[in-house]
């Protein structure tokens, strides 16, 4: 979900919305807009379907420019001018559309303008270049004239305006990363229902000295999460609010300076207060009632009443005591008390959400350690076991009977499929770590050491400029000379020259194939050579800055590495330290040494430092975009992924090879160092899986999901890399001595 759809439905991003670019969520969802009586919308075409999707039919209009106007190439201004320029046409529409001109009068209308430019900007030029500062003007050019715009229509000051952003930005230009103004964003309210500042020239000392800049220390601020902006809009509109809304009335608590001035008074303010509670009560009700209907031995939230009643609902004793004391007069204790009925509604909402987590946070563990120890079975059992007992016949019984009865009560409860299939890949494994355990207890014999030795030859570093090194530095140079002059157009803001672009993608797409089509070196080192040089002319074109570099000092370490751990394990041979492994029991059969365990971290970091090491990757929702323009220069986000993560796992395939060759070149069978990898890493995901958080900011989430993401990814990327690898390195003449 758009961060935007936040404010609006008052409820919080869905982050599953990643799979359709946010240009849609996965779920249709209410908003302020629907409850409205006609909402006009002008924006960018990326957000306002959003809103009409799933809306009455008619109830909200939208006006978007073309997609291709998205352009980073151009002035991001002209799209804020031209949501300014239909508002004005809508206006003068009115005066002889007499249909448009009822509905624009008639009572709780909402208009919406998207001023996409100032993020645009931001992402091609920074927040602090004077492109940026330029927008900012056009922006506040933009308010000025709406404002007037709807003045001079209405001829009355009967018009609430609200003021805010759907997020912040880095001084990098990308938001999503740790710099505090990505989650920090303006919330500025006028006009009717709106109280007047309050001056106080004590009030920053006791918060933050963020407004100094703009010398504002002496106003009073009142901070307030994203989703209570869909509270304060409906309270202004006096609409019905969302129906997914979890967010919280400003003025509720009477504690703190809220931002309404209703003609109602005080007694206005609390009975929207009880309204407040009303609405999250309801999200209560439901989500309590369908927990309870399928639950077993289920416990309600302890902080709330639950009436055994069928005519009452929970918490609606308490509801029917703020509204005596709104009845007596006493607005401020009845605010107090409807602020503390809300959070703890809140807290049944967190409570009924999370009711499950338990057992969540039981099962996956233990399907890890069940993967973990079917893993290392894998490792160090024999493949072939001895004939069955028949003592071993009955172990599967249990496990089965486990399976069924946590499927049974899974399907009585209504939990979700994903709760069944994380439940039986646990059982299968442990089920076959047992059975392997049983038939093995017994299996200790020696094995017998092999007289013959694998002869030593000397590889020889032989690298002639062949026809592939040729075209793959041609490209390189191409490369280099169509980037550079891409920049030079892109800085000078002439846009993306059609030959350029059309040049970078011919570079960007055969570039990579060359060593699949034509023939390469059959030592390890020429094979490394040929794929290090084939995927450079895409790094190039995608690099920013001293990237270029990362990816070359990249390449040579792993290379560094290969032949440090093959001359380490040379030397230990030689030296008789690993004469001992040729009388290892059945237990082992890939002869893993100790060694090895220090390897497969070192490959894990390898992995981390590829996907980290150019500093584009905050987290899961944070990327550098500036790179896709040579190629990309209008918006397209599934496109712009793709190529960034083109350019994140590019230093994965030297990886890949590198890593096959220290495989084959130690004389281990093929995928052994990658399942002691394997192991490694599912200790690391569970660790993550634990820290991993659905509140807090924006940031501290989408980091807490990152790291478990990308770690739970390793499991399969890792092996994706051994597998490429072996691949990649098939048929390649080895000179190293193996193992004996």
């Amino acid at each position: 979900m758009d961060p935007s759809q936040s404010t609006a439905g008052g409820m919080y991003e869905d982050v599953s919305a990643v799979t359709k670019g946010w240009k849609t969520n996965p779920v249709d969802f209410d908003s302020v807009f629907n409850q409205s009586s006609h909402t006009f919308a002008f924006g960018s075409p990326d957000v306002l379907p959003m809103f009409a999707q799933g809306a009455t039919p008619g109830r909200v209009k939208e006006w978007s420019y073309h997609e291709d106007d998205e352009d980073f190439t151009k002035d991001a201004t002209a799209l804020d001018i031209w949501v300014l320029d239909q508002l004005d046409l809508l206006f003068r529409n009115a005066t002889t559309n007499k249909l448009l001109d009822a509905q624009l009068r008639a009572p709780q209308v909402v208009f919406f303008l998207h001023l996409l430019g100032l993020d645009t900007t931001g992402h091609t030029y920074r927040p602090h270049s004077k492109e940026y500062m330029n927008n900012i003007r056009v922006v506040d050019h933009v308010v000025r004239e709406a404002e007037q715009l709807i003045s001079r229509f209405y001829g009355d000051q009967e018009t609430s305006y609200i003021f805010t952003a759907d997020h912040g930005m880095s001084r990098i230009g990308n938001h999503g990363d740790g710099d505090p103004d990505n989650t920090r964003t303006p919330l500025i309210a006028w006009g009717a229902g709106i109280r007047s500042p309050i001056r106080d020239p004590t009030f920053s000392q006791s918060l933050d000295d963020y407004p100094a800049p703009w010398e504002l220390e002496h106003i009073v601020r009142r901070d307030v999460e994203q989703a209570d902006v869909a509270a304060l809009m409906s309270t202004l509109l006096g609409t019905y609010w969302p129906v997914n809304s979890v967010g919280v009335l400003p003025d509720v608590d009477p504690r703190k300076e809220g931002y309404l001035s209703m003609l109602g008074g005080e007694r206005e303010i609390a009975e929207a207060g009880v309204v407040n509670a009303k609405v999250l009560l309801e999200h209560y009700r439901v989500k309590h009632e369908r927990k309870k209907a399928h639950a077993i031995l289920y416990r309600p939230y302890e902080f709330l009443d639950h009436p055994s009643s069928f005519s009452e609902y929970p918490g609606s004793q308490r509801i029917s005591f703020i509204e005596g004391l709104i009845g007596s007069g006493r607005f401020k204790e009845a605010r107090r008390q409807s602020h503390e009925l809300i959070n703890a509604t809140l807290g049944g909402l967190r409570y009924l959400e999370t009711y499950d987590r338990t057992l969540i946070r039981t099962i996956v563990p233990f399907a890890y350690a069940g993967w973990i120890a079917y893993n290392a079975m894998f490792i160090l059992v024999p493949s072939h076991l001895p004939p069955s007992s028949s003592a071993s016949l009955w172990i599967p019984l249990p496990f089965i009977l486990m399976a069924v009865g946590f499927c049974g009560l899974f399907l009585i409860q209504r939990l979700p499929w994903m709760l069944h299939v994380y439940i039986l890949f646990p059982i299968f494994f442990w089920q076959d770590v047992t059975r392997k355990v049983y038939a093995n207890l017994s299996v200790f014999r020696g094995r017998k050491p092999d007289a013959k030795s694998i002869a030593s030859t000397l590889l020889g570093l032989v690298l002639a400029v062949t026809t592939l090194q040729t075209m793959v530095l041609l490209f390189i140079t191409l490369s280099i000379l169509v980037t550079s002059d891409s920049v030079r157009s892109l800085q000078a803001k002439l846009g993306l020259p059609l030959v350029n672009q059309v040049a970078g993608w011919l570079i960007f797409a055969f570039a990579p194939l060359l060593p699949f089509f034509f023939p390469i070196p059959k030592t390890a080192e020429g094979r490394l050579l040929a794929y290090f040089l084939s995927f450079s002319p895409c790094f190039v074109i995608l690099a920013i800055r001293a990237e270029g570099f990362f990816y070359l000092s990249y390449c040579m370490t792993l290379y560094l590495w290969t032949r440090v751990e093959t001359a380490l394990r040379q030397e230990k041979m030689k030296s008789g330290a690993l004469a001992n492994d040729k009388h290892m029991s059945m237990w082992n059969p890939m002869n893993l040494r100790r060694d090895d365990v220090r390897i497969a971290l070192f490959f894990l970091f390898f992995v981390q430092a590829g996907f980290f090491g150019t500093g584009n990757v905050a987290s899961i929702s944070s990327f550098y975009c500036e790179p896709v323009f040579r190629l990309v220069p209008i918006f397209s986000p599934f496109l712009m992924a793709a190529l960034i993560l083109f350019k994140l796992l590019a230093p994965f395939v030297f990886l890949s090879a590198t890593f096959a060759t220290l495989n084959a070149h130690l004389g281990m069978p093929p995928f052994a160092l990658f399942l002691v990898s394997l192991s490694l890493t599912d200790v690391m995901t569970v660790t993550f899986f634990f820290k991993v958080t659905d509140t807090g900011s924006w940031l501290e989430i989408g980091q807490s999901i990152s790291h478990f993401c990308i770690t739970s990814l390793l499991l399969v990327f890792s092996a994706g890399i051994a597998f490429i690898g072996e691949a990649l390195m098939q048929g390649t003449v080895l000179g190293y001595p193996r193992r004996i």
